[in-house]
């Protein structure tokens, strides 16, 4: 009968002769157990995340699009530098992108034509796009012409290009640590869970065709110099949210808190959007010229013509209860010999008006005047100088109850030019209109159409300071 011995040294001997197995020894230390196991996962957990890289970097490739790094922060904190973004090819003959469309482009300001990742916020007259990084405080200075745009931005993957960042900006330290990091992780992710003297050949294999893939992806993915986004993607670890760009007098009204805000940029129809976000959707009536270069140098839009026939632009919204205390702002540009009312409050919205007052207009001389309506007891503001001379001017009357009047002020270009008693108004609900109403009989009223341009209406239920107006006008 044989008999197996088992010798300290761990080898069994079968009838005294040596039958030398091999035995790994466990590991040893506080790397044994549930630290290694939980430094395995980490690994493994990091070897994927390359994968993602590669993925994102090579698939796209396949069926045409391409990958892009963000190095610049033109977006934060929505998009932050590192960021990888996937475009679809834009072709000549593709449709024309739509506002707010982020695009991937050469800069035509850029010797070379550096790629920019962008918000198309403008398409001009001239066929050309006027672009903008979502936390630039003006838009890009050189307007990009359709051929060179290169792509549209659909999918973003956070984070992911940072090494991407460091390598071609030179900042060693980050990427130093980087590469340690991922050294340590990847041999890790090529052990066994049973110690680190246990590894797989086939692993190790993995690891160095994963780390070559990955360089592979690191040198060919282009980096960008800004990016912004205008969908969602939700799969897992790629959900990000776009930021909402808002030009820089958008921004200073809307700290102002209006009532309703038309920047009238559409291209036709009848409504008239609410940019102050309340919903209080207006209408054109009788405008079919729109699309007119805008008022603001460092801000896209456009503004409309009027013909100081039937046109007007109406406020939307319920009818507002007998405003007291209220400011209106609005940009105009006119040559009129004839005058015309600018904006005025009505009791019927789009009809002849039995009552109507809060009206502001200009007379044939080219001055404004605030007061002046069908009344017992008139007190008027009235401009010092003529504003018919073309070019465009910023408007802003305030009122708020004073007594048996009211206490007005009215600014122009940023700076008060008016103020003091006027006559108070009637106690009547209604709407606000813009550009054409009913207005007073005699030879001291003008028109009641206004013959010119109008961009950028804002209405308030409060009494905006000097200090607001010259805000906003600054911010032009």
């Amino acid at each position: 009968m044989a008999l197996a011995v088992i010798r300290p040294s761990g080898t069994p001997t079968v009838e005294g002769a040596l039958a030398p197995t091999t035995v790994e020894s466990p590991v040893a230390g506080p790397l044994r157990g549930w630290a290694w196991i939980a430094f395995g996962l980490l690994a493994r957990g990091y070897r994927a995340f390359l994968l993602t890289l590669v993925a994102i970097a090579t698939l796209p490739a396949l069926v045409g699009w391409s990958s892009f790094a963000v190095s610049t922060g033109s977006m934060e904190p929505a998009i932050a530098p590192g960021d990888v973004v996937v475009g679809m090819p834009y072709a000549a003959d593709d449709p024309r992108p739509v506002l707010g469309r982020v695009m991937v482009f050469r800069d035509p300001s850029a010797e070379g034509g550096r790629l920019l990742v962008h918000r198309v916020v403008e398409e001009r007259e001239d066929g050309l796009f006027t672009t903008a990084g979502d936390a630039n405080a003006v838009t890009d200075s050189t307007p990009v012409p359709p051929e060179a745009l290169q792509a549209r931005a659909v999918v973003l993957v956070p984070g992911i290009g940072l090494p991407i960042v460091w390598a071609r900006t030179g900042d060693l330290v980050p990427l130093t640590l980087w590469l340690v990091l991922s050294v340590a992780l990847l041999l890790r992710a090529g052990c066994a869970d049973d110690g680190p003297r246990t590894r797989r050949p086939g692993r190790l294999v993995a690891t160095v065709a994963l780390v070559t893939a990955s360089g592979i992806a690191l040198g060919t993915t282009q980096v960008q110099a800004d990016a912004g986004f205008t969908a969602r993607s939700t799969t897992g670890s790629n959900a990000w949210t776009a930021g909402a760009w808002m030009q820089p007098y958008v921004a200073s009204t809307m700290s102002s808190s209006p009532y309703a805000l038309y920047l009238m940029d559409e291209d036709s129809g009848e409504l008239m959007n609410d940019r102050s976000t309340n919903g209080r959707t207006g209408s054109y009536f009788g405008i079919t010229d729109f699309l007119r270069p805008g008022a603001l140098a460092h801000n896209p839009g456009t503004g409309v013509a009027l013909n100081g026939l039937t046109d007007r632009l109406l406020s939307g919204g319920a009818a507002v209860n007998n405003p007291t205390t209220f400011s209106v702002e609005l940009w105009f540009r006119t040559t009129t010999r004839e005058g015309g009312k600018l904006f005025g409050f009505e009791s019927s919205r789009n009809v002849i008006s039995l009552l109507f007052d809060r009206q502001l207009f200009m007379r044939p001389d080219g001055r404004l005047v605030y007061g002046q309506w069908p009344s017992t007891r008139v007190r008027t503001l009235v401009s010092p100088r003529a504003l018919n001379d073309g070019a465009w001017h910023h408007l802003v009357l305030t009122v708020r109850p004073s007594g048996n009047d009211n206490q007005a002020a009215m600014y122009v270009d940023g700076t008060r030019v008016a103020s003091g008693p006027a006559t108070r108004p009637g106690a009547f609900s209604g709407w606000w209109r813009f550009g054409f109403g009913s207005i007073g009989l005699g030879e001291e009223y003008p028109s009641a159409g206004f013959v010119g341009h109008l961009d950028n209406a804002a209405i308030y239920h409060s009494e905006l300071s000097a200090a607001e107006v010259a805000r906003h006008y600054a911010a032009r």
